[in-house]
């Protein structure tokens, strides 16, 4: 475990290196700073890690064009719902409960299939120089076999309920991660019920198409946050003598806190009034420009304080539906700061546990 390791070699304890908390900068004899890689490459020559950077790039592109595939596949319905409550005379509660209930059974798959999705490499840091490259068609095959019983198998269906009441941390920023689903799936479903009607009259392809304002929204957002929060962590860690600590990487959320309630509160009121479409859109795009980084942060952050064991708004009008949802998501984007200042406290409180 790197934070034990780090504990050895420094004589630290929990309290002063908990779990989370890791160097990632060292001074140079000479003049000048180096980042040290975490997690660190291994000598396998197999290890992802030492990929060359034009494969690495192939992955990652990869797999983020297949999560907005999926994520668009999810949300893909939405936009059916005109001609679908029209042929087959079904009111838009009942699509609305049939989508709530899809979203449910897409929690439920969660827990049950991960374990299948987890490979656990051996611990093993391998050293020597002969180890075989394996070929292209090794490294696409569909399968493989993972070490383990079958006990430590099914425990990847309890776990994650475990380290979510055992770790503060991870507590709230699954909180927040369900709190910016939930906000976008909010946005998405009053949209393809409200806009098919005057004063708007969308068909199904134009519903579709409002779509590309959050994706512009998302894109932006996440294509300034990455670099961001790399240069924002780097900034922190040398002013804390090399030292990185989770809840730095925290500091990135607030500038884009405000674009939440900006956007939905906007959203809302355009929606009850009637307003331009394209006053909907510009706030579909803002309020997604705030939660598509907060959301990666969220994720990032849970993955550096458990790296080791890494979810009736006609009746009281649209607009306060929307300052509802903005109120609750500024006070539990706000106890962001609580992390910043006692995070590591809390990481210290759970040491134990995560050991």
């Amino acid at each position: 475990m790197m934070s034990s390791l780090h504990e050895t070699e420094l004589g630290h304890d929990d309290i002063e290196w908990p779990p989370g908390t890791i160097h990632i900068e060292r001074v140079l004899p000479q003049a000048g700073t180096e980042v040290i890689l975490q997690p660190r490459p291994s000598d396998d020559i197999n290890d992802p890690l030492n990929w060359p950077q034009w494969a690495k790039h192939w992955n990652f592109a990869l797999t983020a064009f297949y999560s907005m595939m999926v994520f668009a596949l999810l949300d893909a319905t939405t936009a059916t719902w005109g001609p679908m409550g029209t042929e087959l005379h079904y009111s838009y509660a009942f699509l609305n409960d049939g989508f709530a209930a899809g979203g449910a059974t897409l929690a439920l798959g969660g827990c049950l299939l991960v374990p299948f999705a987890l490979k656990r490499q051996p611990s093993t840091i391998h050293i020597s120089p002969s180890i075989p490259r394996k070929t292209y068609r090794q490294r696409l095959s569909v399968t493989t076999v993972s070490p383990g019983s079958f006990a430590t198998f099914a425990r990847h269906i309890y776990q994650p309920f475990v380290i979510l009441c055992t770790f503060p941390a991870v507590a709230y920023m699954s909180l927040v991660y369900g709190v910016m689903t939930a906000w976008s799936i909010i946005m998405t479903v009053t949209l393809s019920a409200w806009m098919l009607g005057p004063p708007w009259n969308f068909s199904s392809a134009q519903i579709g198409l409002m779509s590309l304002p959050p994706f512009v929204g998302m894109t932006l957002g996440s294509l300034i946050c990455g670099p961001m929060s790399d240069w924002t962590i780097l900034w922190l860690a040398r002013r804390n003598s090399g030292i990185f600590e989770p809840e730095m990487r925290l500091w990135v959320m607030a500038p884009f806190m405000p674009f939440l309630p900006l956007g939905a509160f906007l959203f809302g009121y355009a929606l009850d009034g009637g307003w331009s479409w394209l006053v909907v859109a510009i706030a579909y795009a803002v309020s997604n420009l705030g939660s598509a980084p907060i959301s990666s942060i969220a994720l990032t952050c849970i993955t550096d304080f458990c790296t080791e064991v890494v979810g009736d708004a006609p009746g009281v009008g649209m607009a306060n539906v929307y300052v509802t949802i903005g109120v609750i998501g500024i006070v539990v984007l706000l106890f962001v700061f609580v992390f910043i200042i006692k995070g590591k406290k809390f990481r210290s409180m759970t040491a134990k546990r995560y050991k």
